[in-house]
């Protein structure tokens, strides 16, 4: 992890740009009996294979695509969770004064627990939630779940996804996702 650090720092700025969170699932559909190979989903497959899964904390600036941490998910041996290993490269990344404008991830990690991890540092994150979430994004009522989305949480009752931002810059408000809320 340090060797990877090392070689990558000196084509990162960490005072700007984005941390994106991955993991990708290294299919090894022989392996009999390989240390760290185990069922993981696979998106490439969209079903559960025999593989290593590869955490990755990547660093961009819209061009480059620049991994400064990573982690093999292995579970059985070490213990800790996938959400764990996030916490500890974050944590790691702000040790490497590491500001970026946001902390993006997909809903597998938008457990409350990263959330409130990112806050103090004083970054902002980007993610969408899973749908069996409660958020409040008017701090008027409460959203949950219904049929194709998120409520939104509107006066027309309109159910809509809902992804959770921080001040989210108008850059990546034109994917055009659904009804961004405040966090």
């Amino acid at each position: 992890m340090e060797a990877l650090w090392q070689e990558a720092k000196e084509f990162v700025g960490p005072k700007k740009g984005l941390l994106i969170r991955d993991d990708t699932t290294l299919d090894k559909p022989y392996a009999k009996r390989m240390d760290l190979v185990t069922d993981h989903w696979s998106g490439k497959y969209q079903r559960v294979v025999k593989g290593i899964a590869l955490l990755t904390l990547l660093w961009t600036d819209g061009k480059a695509l620049i991994p400064c941490d990573f982690r093999v998910y292995d579970k059985p041996q070490v213990g800790k969770s996938k959400n764990e290993h996030l916490q500890d490269m974050l944590r790691r990344a702000k040790g490497r004064s590491f500001a970026p404008e946001y902390v993006l991830m997909d809903s597998g990690y938008s457990a409350l627990e990263n959330l409130k991890l990112i806050a103090p540092f004083g970054w902002f994150f980007l993610t969408r939630l899973k749908s069996n979430r409660l958020v409040n994004p008017d701090r008027i009522r409460k959203c949950a779940h219904q049929g194709g989305g998120h409520s939104s949480g509107r006066k027309d009752g309109a159910s809509e996804r809902l992804w959770v931002r921080q001040s989210v810059p108008d850059g990546l408000l034109r994917r055009e996702r659904g009804i961004l809320g405040d966090h």
